[in-house]
């Protein structure tokens, strides 16, 4: 539930049981030598107020607990600004870096554009993994428990291996084609458990108020839980994990074990059963408690709300600044993918597809057109899989929501076939 304690929970409990020694002396120890200064205040506080009794331990943890409430709202708050900073500036460089090679085209020579199509292929994924882990580490909000599928994975391999075996003649092809496969069958695969987390996370607000209005007149906290799931206003998913554990209850298992032990797979459906657990063990499910519990659930949904609407603007950067890109090389003619090949990149002119045009280099050799134009539109697959993966993490806590990517390779793939059967006269060979 919490991963980041699970190191001190560890400790705290090999301390007290092989070593037999006292809470207040393993919590005195942990809190002097944790590296993180807040973890180490609030040790060091509650070993205070266990030891001294000048300050009950409720009233501690209810004081740091406000502390903290706000304190995260402040931080949640921060990150949705600085996320959609991210965000629009990484799809903006991400999509538009393919741009600047395309126009770089007319005044480069080809060494300079061969240098700086390969670094883009290899220098914005490693770009992108760096972003994506630094939106991760950063946010607030913690993301559900979404599967890595290899049968997506497998898929794209498949479809990789057989586009290289079955001589498709463009490189971007075979780039392009196994992440647009990947992307559609991952969202295929993996549609349902986002749609699932989403509804149970809109249900728990609902569901701890329900509770907390039919305590105030029935004061038992299982019957006040049976009545709120016969009453099930809620998505089919959380009413199943409702009957679960009003069933499991009824078998003799305490309520408090049975609300411990549900694993929803979104995270806040989980803590939040799992403090009605520990509210419920210590009898101390509340009013006061069910507010407080409730109020955090809505802010979480809220805060996750503002992160979607506030990169409404990067998601639609990363749309058109790829397809901006493809329609330049497409209708500007010194830039179209059939015009590519025959241009004098050495003088920046557009010439007559003759190998005379483009003197002879050491490694590139007559087809330094062709092989720059295939470089180039591989960097524009590549950076539009790149931009949407990183809007996806911001947007979704998760890159594997993957199909405004897929849209988008779908796209490209489109407006480049097009170009390829219209040829430089812009007319598609039809039979009729």
């Amino acid at each position: 539930m919490f991963p980041s304690m699970y190191r001190e929970s560890l400790i705290i409990r090999r301390e007290m049981r092989v070593f037999s020694r006292s809470f207040a002396d393993v919590l005195h120890d942990l809190g002097a030598a944790h590296p993180s200064d807040a973890f180490q205040d609030f040790l060091r506080g509650y070993a205070v107020s266990q030891t001294t009794g000048g300050v009950g331990t409720s009233a501690y943890l209810h004081e740091r607990l406000r502390e903290y409430h706000t304190a995260a709202r402040q931080r949640m708050d921060a990150y949705a600004s600085t996320a959609e900073m991210l965000a629009t500036i990484g799809s903006f460089g991400l999509a538009m870096f393919p741009i600047f090679v395309v126009v770089g085209g007319i005044m480069m020579d080809q060494y300079m554009l061969l240098f700086l199509c390969g670094f883009g292929i290899l220098a914005v994924p490693a770009i992108t993994t760096v972003m994506v882990a630094r939106a991760a580490s950063a946010s607030p909000v913690p993301a559900g428990k979404i599967p890595v599928r290899r049968a997506p994975v497998a898929a794209a391999g498949a479809v990789g291996v057989a586009c290289f075996v079955l001589g498709m003649s463009s490189w971007w092809e075979i780039t392009a084609v196994p992440l647009a496969v990947w992307c559609i069958a991952n969202h295929c695969m993996s549609r349902g458990r986002l749609v699932g987390m989403s509804g149970l996370e809109r249900s728990v607000p609902s569901f701890v108020r329900d509770i907390n209005q039919k305590m105030r007149s029935n004061p038992s906290f299982f019957a006040a839980f049976t009545s709120a799931e016969r009453m099930a206003p809620y998505t089919t998913q959380f009413n199943d994990i409702l009957r679960g554990v009003r069933s499991r209850v009824l078998l003799g298992v305490e309520i408090s074990r049975a609300l411990q032990e549900v694993r929803t797979g979104s995270w806040l459906a989980d803590c939040v059963m799992t403090l009605m657990a520990q509210a419920a063990r210590s009898g101390s499910v509340t009013p006061a408690v069910l507010d407080r519990l409730a109020l955090f659930a809505s802010h979480h949904i809220e805060t996750k709300r503002e992160m979607s609407a506030k990169t409404a603007t990067p998601l639609m950067t990363g749309y058109m600044g790829s397809v901006i890109v493809v329609m330049m090389i497409i209708m500007i003619p010194v830039m179209s993918f059939d015009q590519f090949a025959a241009l004098d990149v050495l003088t920046g002119s557009a010439a007559a597809p003759d190998a005379a045009a483009v003197p002879d280099a050491p490694y590139f050799g007559h087809d330094a057109g062709g092989l720059l134009a295939e470089l180039n539109l591989v960097l524009v697959v590549v950076g539009a899989f790149c931009s949407m993966v990183l809007v996806s993490q911001i947007r979704y806590a998760t890159v594997l929501h993957s199909l405004h990517t897929g849209v988008l390779l779908v796209a490209i793939m489109c407006m480049l076939y097009y170009d390829r059967l219209a040829g430089a006269d812009g007319v598609l060979p039809l039979p009729f």
